[in-house]
């Protein structure tokens, strides 16, 4: 099953410092969910979404496993919205179905 669960800004901690306990037992993926600058990136235009009063940063889930981060670019405007996303490094879309499906999930 692949899933969105709410990006928190306590979450770019975890994602950077393994030894921190995950939130509703989340894995991170091997070799981690990003590069830590791309993380920082990521981390600063999530904290503008949520200036702006726009919970609109997610979390991708694969099972139990971050396999990616997407959000809303700016935040929606006059009804629309962009999104901007991807999976982690050592994860493409097709290994993600690929693993579910081997589960029975997909």
């Amino acid at each position: 099953m692949i899933y969105l669960v709410p990006l928190r800004d306590a979450d770019f901690d975890w994602f950077l410092h393994s030894s921190l306990p995950s939130r509703n037992g989340l894995r991170r993926p091997p070799g981690g969910v990003e590069e830590p600058p791309v993380l920082g990136i990521v981390r600063t235009m999530s904290r503008r979404l949520w200036q702006a009063g726009c919970d609109g940063a997610w979390m991708v889930v694969a099972i139990d496993e971050v396999v990616g981060l997407c959000r809303y670019k700016p935040p929606p405007a006059g009804g629309q919205v962009e999104i901007g996303g991807g999976t982690t490094a050592l994860r493409s879309a097709n290994q993600v179905t690929k693993s579910a499906a081997g589960r029975g999930l997909a």
